[in-house]
């Protein structure tokens, strides 16, 4: 889920994983801010928003987690490798 976004960076925004790379719930939500993951990356290696998802699918409701925000405990790259 979209959390925030700049205007310089609209395409890497703040966003909310509830799931991992297997579609299985997480115990509790993790806050990565794309721009800053993707700065050292080049555009082969960032990762990107691939497509949006009516609110409610696979019955996800942001409301229902505990959002930590702690982006430095959290590996983005473990979360979506598979």
């Amino acid at each position: 889920m979209v959390m925030s976004h700049s205007p310089e960076r609209r395409l890497w925004p703040r966003i909310m994983l509830m799931t991992d790379s297997d579609c299985n719930p997480l115990k509790s939500a993790k806050i990565i801010d794309l721009a800053r993951h993707n700065a050292a990356r080049t555009a082969a290696e960032a990762v990107t928003i691939r497509e949006c998802l009516p609110h409610g699918t696979e019955d996800l409701d942001p409301a229902g987690y505990d959002v930590t925000g702690a982006e430095s405990r959290w590996s983005l790259n473990r979360l979506i490798s598979g």
